[in-house]
């Protein structure tokens, strides 16, 4: 089994082919690093390095931990539909579907 990428790791997104983390492995991060600042309130793991503390920085995992359940719970539009109330155009919908749209 592979060792799971640590918060900060820049390899993460070169092994996933350029995509980036969607929100619950972000989530999952953001408690990671909750559990490890609650272990070490100085941030000494390296993981942690480019990490920002609360102030005080007792409250970092506290903090860590309810920024994960703002992101995991998030329900923000991703499409452009949702986002500005407008549905897509016949030329979008042949860019995204290309095999379900005849030849133009």
């Amino acid at each position: 089994m592979a060792a799971r990428p640590v918060p900060g790791d820049p390899g993460t997104v070169e092994r996933r082919g350029g995509r980036g983390r969607n929100l619950y492995e972000i989530a999952a991060e953001l408690r990671l690093a909750a559990d490890l600042f609650a272990r070490d309130p100085a941030g000494g793991h390296p993981a942690l390095a480019n990490f920002p503390r609360a102030e005080p920085a007792a409250r970092t995992p506290e903090v860590y931990r309810a920024v994960a359940d703002h992101v995991e719970h998030w329900a923000a539009p991703f499409d452009r539909e949702a986002l500005f109330g407008t549905p897509l155009t016949a030329h979008e919908l042949a860019l995204r579907f290309p095999g379900c749209v005849s030849s133009w």
